[in-house]
């Protein structure tokens, strides 16, 4: 019968894993004290456990891995491999023991039935009138039961045969153990816990240590925790002391908590159930919803299932007011009408016609001829998209564009042979407004069916099971991309039957299933309504928009502007730009060279000499310095130079003679400003 490990005193995990019975499991362990790294935190084995104390750990299995042996006199350590075949023998105990009793329950015994082992007593043995002589080895073969006590069956050697001898096991002596000559295996040593305790010696030592040694089995714990997903692994050489609370916890129930992906993977029996959040989503949602106040740790929530919805990812047209975004359900129950597209690229209409044969616009906005072989667009042109089996081969050009036939506002849209097939490059610029003679009703499930998205739609009849069905206020909706998304049906329990749907990949919440009763009567489960319309935050598109790269090409950049063929003039001194000219032939050959430079001569009228005074105006007299409190205050920081009178003379006499030459150079320039601005 194997001995249980005591649960009143801690004991290390060690030496619990290595006396546990493994028929006993599982076993609930209470964490008494150990030592903690960095918050408690561990990495084992690839799982991150956190043991602090006070924490129950429920022991599933254990898994032997390999065997650390310590020589006991050295300290040194060495691991055996689990396949190793050496033998190895029992070292006796130093320790006396002081009755049989304690010799029979303390010293570990063989493996299996063979619990025999041999001893002496250093003193003499008395017992029912019969003496054992001190010295005397006794080999013990088994605990008998012998005139109503309990007795050792022990054989003593004689002098011609052997001896069979009762000894109660309330005898007292002073008993120790007898060296064995019995070997054994890592196997044998492995499968007692009691022999795995002993002190034992290698038989046949090959380089390893011939000193005593302690055999220590490493294990790999599988165990359960609170909050957690999986099964963790423990190494049994984690220092860390417990108790055994088994009998004590039976009722505990460890919480495994569940993401909404996990949910998903739950078998179609598991619901309906109640649940309770762990972990509400993060503080920055991606949803507008009147259910999301309720997704909060510590509320309950009511979980009838987990569906793959087909969803459509709509927006509003961009205006005066911001941008918002929706995910309309298959269950909705309003009606749309299209709407036409307007479209600023021929690219962009190029994409949209290779979704929709036959497609019609109109231009709404002028656009100039940049080449010859462009032709132009006027107001009110209308535009149809060909197929390449109806293009004609003599409208292609030298790069690849949209050919439509194109016919005036003037004509008659029946008349065919007012239509003229053009090709229009692709990076051409406009505005064009599709042609829609479509005024049908149409449902979400038509619209996924009957046509390819992008498509602008109008509600025109709201859907009767929304209070407010938002979508009825705007003008114009643009649906953008259909979607499959795995969704959790679930509902609060006050209020059962309103479900709504919560999508598994954009929703990071954790919850456990309880054993709480249904909110309603057996066998009355209430009729379900389900949500049909989610509104969704900036950041939801965004992220969805990173996820759902298109493959299509980006559109084609524009040509390069051809510049004149003119030659350009040699750049002179002192010119800091040099424009272009036209040809010489269309200007006058004198002003063919006319250069601009970035600071022109301001213009002003041609002065005439006689504006020109031969004296400078008089200057006005200064005024006097006074003494009083009004005379202003002398500049002391600055020096006022002074100039000579000769010097005066001089400068006043340069400028009398120069000053006609000076008056000619100024007219010149200003006339020959006055053609260059007339030529241009």
């Amino acid at each position: 019968m194997s001995v249980l490990p005591r649960t009143t005193e801690p004991v290390s995990l060690q030496d619990y894993i290595a006396s546990l019975d493994k028929s006993t499991l599982p076993r609930i362990l209470q964490i008494c004290s150990g030592v903690y790294f960095q918050g408690s935190v561990y990495e084992l084995s690839g799982s991150e456990v956190c043991l602090s104390t006070g924490d129950l750990v429920k022991v599933i299995s254990t898994e032997l891995l390999k065997v650390s042996c310590e020589d006991v006199d050295t300290k040194e350590t060495f691991d055996l491999p689990l396949s190793y075949k050496g033998s190895f023998e029992l070292l006796p105990e130093c320790l006396p023991y002081s009755t049989v009793e304690e010799l029979v329950t303390m010293v570990p015994a063989g493996t299996g039935e063979d619990r025999s082992f041999c001893f002496v007593s250093h003193v003499d043995v008395c017992y029912d009138g019969l003496v054992v002589r001190s010295g005397e080895p006794l080999t013990f073969i088994s605990v008998v039961e012998r005139r109503g006590r309990r007795a050792a069956h022990c054989i003593m050697d004689g002098e011609q045969e052997q001896v069979s001898l009762h000894i109660p096991l309330s005898c007292h002596g002073e008993f120790y153990e007898c060296l064995e000559e019995q070997s054994y295996s890592l196997s044998q040593l492995l499968a007692s816990p009691q022999l795995c305790s002993r002190r034992v010696r290698l038989c046949n030592p090959q380089g390893q240590s011939r000193g005593t040694l302690l055999l220590h089995p490493v294990y790999e714990i599988q165990a359960i925790m609170h909050l957690r997903k999986n099964l963790v692994k423990i190494p049994s050489t984690l220092e860390v002391d417990l108790i055994d609370v088994t009998e004590q916890c039976r009722d505990v129930t460890f919480i495994s908590p569940l993401s909404l992906s996990e949910i998903l993977s739950q078998p179609h029996d598991a619901f309906p159930t109640l649940s309770e959040i762990l972990e509400g989503p993060e503080s920055q949602p991606l949803f507008k919803c009147e259910w999301l106040p309720a997704l909060r740790k510590g509320n309950h929530l009511l979980i009838h299932g987990a569906l793959h919805s087909k969803m459509v990812l709509a927006s509003t047209v961009a205006g005066k007011k911001p941008k918002r975004y929706f995910l309309i359900l298959q269950s909705y129950g309003g009606r749309f009408r299209r709407r036409p597209r307007e479209f600023h690229t021929v690219y962009d209409l190029s994409v949209a016609a290779s979704k929709n044969a036959g497609m019609k616009v109109t231009v709404s906005k002028y656009c100039e001829s940049l080449d010859e072989d462009i032709p132009a667009l006027s107001i009110g042109d209308q535009l149809e998209v060909l197929d390449q089996s109806q293009v004609d081969g003599s409208c292609l050009g030298k790069e690849p564009g949209l050919v439509c036939n194109r016919v005036s506002d003037e004509c008659d849209d029946d008349d065919d042979e007012d239509c003229e097939q053009i090709s229009l490059p692709m990076y051409l610029e406009g505005n064009f407004l599709e042609k829609i003679s479509d005024h049908t009703k149409y449902s979400i499930r038509d619209i996924c069916e009957k046509f390819s998205l992008p498509l602008d739609v109008k509600v025109v009849v709201r859907d009767p099971s929304l209070e407010n069905d938002l979508l009825g206020t705007f003008s114009t909706l643009r649906l953008e991309e259909i979607t499959l998304e795995p969704t959790v049906l679930a509902s609060v329990p006050a209020a059962p039957e309103d479900c709504f749907h919560l999508p598994a990949k954009w929703i990071n919440m954790s919850v456990s299933f309880t054993k709480d009763p249904l909110p309603w009567e057996k066998n009355k489960a209430p009729v379900l309504k389900q949500q049909s319309l989610i509104e969704v935050t900036d950041n939801f598109y965004y992220d969805f928009r990173k996820l759902t790269v298109s493959d299509t090409a980006p559109p084609p950049r524009p040509p390069k502007r051809r510049t004149s063929s003119s030659t350009v003039p040699e750049k002179t001194k002192g010119l800091a730009k040099v424009l272009p000219l036209p040809s010489v032939g269309t200007i006058p050959p004198r002003l063919a060279k006319l250069t601009i430079t970035e600071n022109p001569p301001r213009l002003c009228p041609s002065p005439t000499l006689q504006s020109f005074p031969d004296k400078p105006p008089e200057l006005a007299p200064r005024r006097p310095k006074g003494k009083g409190k009004e005379a202003s205050r002398r500049n002391v920081y600055t020096k006022t130079p002074k100039a000579s009178k000769d010097k005066k003379e001089i400068k006043a006499a340069a400028s009398d003679d120069d000053s006609d030459h000076d008056y000619e150079l100024i007219d010149d320039s200003i006339k020959s400003s006055h053609e260059a601005i007339l030529f241009y």
